[in-house]
């Protein structure tokens, strides 16, 4: 991003970006493991099943729109948050399992 200039245009429905990465799949892959990822480690059924859901909203964006996907999963991510943040106001402590030492 330092070295190419960042363009934007107005989509359809959308900002469409380009920064010109030369390895944007992987970069966009350890993101996506990152965000998603630690979903998929939770605790919580429910939270696992949100990363899930992530997953395929990532999928059903980057098929909508390739060059709109940052635009639209800005807009994904704040109803995420708003998710997350419900589920953490609202949900029932966790009790994790004790370990035995047999």
């Amino acid at each position: 991003m330092l070295r190419n200039h960042p363009s934007v245009r107005l989509g359809t429905y959308h900002l469409a970006y380009s920064i010109g990465l030369q390895h944007g799949i992987l970069i966009i892959g350890l993101y996506l493991v990152a965000t998603c990822g630690s979903l998929l480690a939770s605790g919580f059924r429910h939270i696992v099943i949100f990363g899930v859901a992530n997953l395929v909203a990532v999928a059903i964006l980057a098929r909508l729109s390739a060059d709109g996907f940052a635009s639209l999963w800005c807009f994904y991510a704040a109803v995420s948050c708003a998710a997350i943040m419900l589920h953490m106001r609202y949900a029932r402590a966790h009790r994790a399992m004790p370990y035995a030492l047999t």
